[in-house]
Parts: C-alpha cells; structure tokens; sequence
C-alpha cells in the first residue's frame, strides 16, 4: 500500500512539474505574441496616422486646386456672360459666346466632381438649404444637354408633366450636379435614338426622369455601377469618362433625403428617376431674375457697393458688371484697406472674398460688424463649401456667392439685400431695338430659295450663317428668324423647308 501511494504522489508530483513546464512556456509564448501585437498595433497606427495625413494633405490640395482654377474661372465666365448680353454684336457671336458660357459651366462642374470625391471619402458631405428658382434650373440643363445630344443625332426631349412651383427651397447646387451627371451619361452613352428628360412635382416631393435609348445595363451589374470607378461598357465602343458620376450622385441624393432609382434592361435603355423632397415656396420676397432679361437700371437713389478681394481681376469684373446697372463701385484689395473706406463712405452693401492672405473674409466681417456696420454682408468665394464655418462667422455675414457665379444670381442677391426695383428687357427685344430696320428690304423668295437649297442638302452651319447674313440685310417677318434657327438647331430640316414654303407662299400673296 505504501509503494503504490509512493508511485502515484510522484507521478502526480511528475505531472505537475510538467504542467507548470508548460504553462510557463505557455505564458512565454503569449508575452511574445503580445510583444509582437504591440509592434504590430503601433505600425498600424503609423501608418493609419500617415494615410490620414496624406488623405489630409490631398484634400488640402484638392481645396486650393479648386480655387486656384474657379478664380480665373470666374472672371472667363464673367466676362463671356457680359458680351453675351450685348446686343451690339450680331447673333453669331453671341451665340459662340453662350457656347463658351455653358462649357465653362461644365467645366466648373467637373472640378465640383473631384472636389467631391475626397469629401464623399472623408464622410463630409453636407447639405445647403437655399431658394431658387426651378424652372430656370430646368432651362438651363435643357440649353446645356440638347444641342449636345442634336450634335450626335439623337433626339431631345423635355416634358413637364404636372404644374411645376416657381420657386422650390432645397440644395440647387446638389440638385443641379445630380442631374448633370444623368443627363451627361444618358448622352453619351446612347448611339441613336433619343433622350427624355421628365419632371414630376406632387405633394411638395419631385421626381426627375432620364431616360434613354441607350445599350442598357444587365440586371447583375445595375447595383456595380453605383459603385466608385466602375463602369459598364460595350467593349466596341469607347466613351470618356471617371466611373465617379452615379457613386457621388447617389451619395448626394441620400444625404438630401433622395433616391436614385434604376430601371434598365439590355438592348431597351436606362431610366434613372431621382425622387427628391423640395418644398414649395408660396410667398417670395422677390421675383427672380430670368436669364433672358437684361438689366440696365434700378428705381430709387443710387447705391454704393463696397467689394474687397486681393485679386485685381475679380474686383474689376464686380466693378464692370455693376457700374453700368448704375452702382457706384468701391473696390479694396484687403479688409484693412475697405475698413478704412467704410469710415470714409456711406456703403449700402459689402461683397468680402473669403480666402485672402493676410485677414480671412471671416474674420473681416467680424471686424466690419465689431465697428457697429449692419450693412448686408455677401461673401464670395471658391470654397465656401468646403470650410468649416464657425457659428460666430455665420453671423456675420447675411448671405454668400460660389465663384464662378452667374451674373443673375449676383443681381438676384444685390436686389434682395438691397431692396431694389429693377428696370429690364427683353434681350430679343433690345436686339431688335438696337438694329435699324427702316432701310431694311424685306426679304423675299430669292432669299427663301436660298436657305431651303441648303436645308434640303442638311447644310446646318450654312444654313445658320446665311440666315443670319439675311437678317442683316433684310427684314424677316416677326419670330421667323428664332422659329428657323430653333429648327435647324434640332436637325429638323423638313419643318425648316415647310416654314420656308409658307413664307414664299405669303410673299407671293403680298405681291399679288
């Protein structure tokens, strides 16, 4: 009994010995592992740090690239808007000028699309509510995408499907890039047939559709190209373009309180409707400025504007775009400079640049407002969307301007902080009033024959530059020259001819 109690106790005194043996190696191992875990965790912590750090260092540079190109940006565009409402030039160069608007629109919403990308990356997406005029947003796409989509062939069009409200409170800018994007991918992927874009508005909720004629995409990859930089293409066909449209459109739809929904099918075309809330405005302080008016005075006392921007050109485009309206237009290339000049002048209103070196337009307002001045303050600036603007700041200023700015969205502000009656007319009008008439010929069959000859061959840019070379010389009936261009500009020759035909037929009545 006392050998076997002896052998168990040491092997139970063996086994321990070879259970703490291992449990030491055990704990050993663990210490290395978590060694080893620390050096990893801390190299993955560097190495977080220094992507956060570039990430950080490319936003930075994305938002200084943004405004080094929409400065000279502004002023292209401004000044193309300026000759474009002059109706002293003859129509063709007016409408070159409009084409060259409408591209550096287009440019400015490509770098709108990058800047998003690292926003989209960094979660900083965020929403602006502002009112704005709906039916000129919807003009303006039309003007941009239908002669695009004529010039490939294909057939536009636009369809209001229910009464639209002038006036809409949402996020233009979001809204207007989203359509953009849709519109552009229906146009440049379709081939032949046509493009449809469609408004729906009920119960203050706006359904936009686009739809097209287009390859389609197959039911497994209409999630795909939602996603960044992928693309669903016919191998046969080559079409430019980043893959980062319907991602950022998407994204932006969202974070509005939208959706982008996709209907599609090979061989039949897409749909894309975008539902989007934008409530109504029945009561606006001001009717809007419409883009086919021109602006030559106001009602009441003349008024001083104050503008303050380091940038010599973008204080004399504010000064050329207002001086002839009948401002009177102080200009400063820093804050200290225009605070000297609002103890020295009465200013009924101040445009502050917002990225200046030495004082900011932030700390600028509050310098203006900290010297008791309520005058309406208006900063402009490339990047007021991309700042992280301070709550004392917003209430500083009363309102602000993206450059590049449109020369009606600029009068629109000015005439609501001020207060103004505007006196306008019609560009048409004006161009006509401009022109003299009463030596003019009237324009007869010779002239007729001429411009059908050429719509019958589809000599578009012939027939254009005649047309005009024929108004210039005689008298066109009332709206025959815009109902003909309009024509042609839609490759509709055959209606050309037929309106042709008409008028021959009434020129032949009026000398029987």
């Amino acid at each position: 009994m006392i050998g076997v109690v002896s052998w168990l106790f040491t092997v139970a005194r063996l086994n321990s010995r070879a259970a703490l043996s291992e449990l030491r190696a055990q704990t050993n191992a663990l210490i290395r592992e978590v060694a080893a875990h620390e050096k990893t965790s801390l190299a993955y912590q560097l190495a977080k740090d220094e992507a956060e750090s570039a990430n950080k260092a490319k936003s930075r540079y994305l938002a200084g690239l943004s405004h080094e190109l929409r400065t000279p940006l502004n002023v292209l565009l401004g000044y193309t808007q300026l000759l474009a409402s002059d109706t002293r030039l003859p129509d063709n160069a007016r409408t070159s000028l409009q084409t060259m608007k409408r591209n550096g629109e287009h440019l400015g919403d490509l770098i709108e699309s990058v800047l998003e990308v690292s926003k989209l990356e960094a979660g900083r997406l965020s929403v602006y509510r502002e009112e704005f005029q709906l039916h000129q947003l919807l003009e303006q796409l039309v003007d941009t995408f239908e002669p695009q989509a004529v010039l490939k062939g294909l057939q536009f069009n636009f369809h209001r499907q229910s009464v639209i409200p002038d006036m809409v409170a949402g996020d233009k800018q979001r809204l207007r890039q989203i359509l953009i994007n849709l519109l552009s991918n229906a146009v440049k992927f379709t081939q032949s047939g046509s493009v449809s874009f469609t408004i729906f508005y009920r119960n203050e909720v706006a359904q936009f559709i686009v739809q097209d004629t287009g390859p389609g995409i197959d039911c497994a990859a209409q999630e795909t190209v939602f996603n960044p930089f992928e693309r669903v293409l016919d191998p046969t066909t080559a079409v430019p373009g980043t893959g980062l449209g319907l991602t950022i459109s998407r994204a932006l739809a969202e974070l509005m309180g939208g959706d982008i929904e996709l209907v599609s099918k090979p061989g039949e075309g897409c749909l894309f409707k975008l539902s989007l809330m934008l409530p109504r405005l029945r009561s606006s302080y001001r009717a809007p400025i419409l883009t086919d008016r021109l602006i030559f005075d106001y009602h009441g006392p003349r008024k001083n504007i104050l503008t303050i921007d380091d940038e010599a050109c973008q204080r004399q485009l504010v000064k050329d775009i207002l001086t002839p309206v009948g401002f009177n237009v102080l200009t400063a290339a820093s804050v200290q400079h225009g605070l000297s000049i609002l103890d020295s002048h009465k200013i009924d209103l101040l445009l502050l640049d917002l990225k200046m070196p030495d004082v900011s337009g932030w700390k600028g307002a509050e310098q203006v407002r900290n010297k008791g001045y309520k005058l309406p303050i208006i900063i402009v600036s490339a990047n007021v969307r991309d700042l992280d603007v301070e709550d004392s700041a917003q209430q500083n200023h009363n309102d602000y301007l993206t450059k590049p700015f449109n020369i009606a969205s600029l009068m629109n502000k000015v005439g609501q902080w001020l207060e103004l009656d505007w006196k306008e007319r019609d560009l048409d009008q004006d161009a006509a009033l401009s022109l003299d008439t009463k030596n003019k010929p009237l324009a007869g069959r010779n002239q007729y024959q001429t411009l059908k000859s050429m719509a019958e061959i589809g000599y578009l840019s012939g027939f254009m530059t005649k047309l005009n070379a024929i108004d210039d010389s005689f008298q066109l009936p009332a709206n025959a020259k815009k109902e003909l261009k309009q024509l042609a500009s839609q490759i509709q020759f055959k209606k050309v001819i037929k309106k042709l035909d008409n008028l021959m037929l009434q020129d032949s009545g009026e000398k029987k």
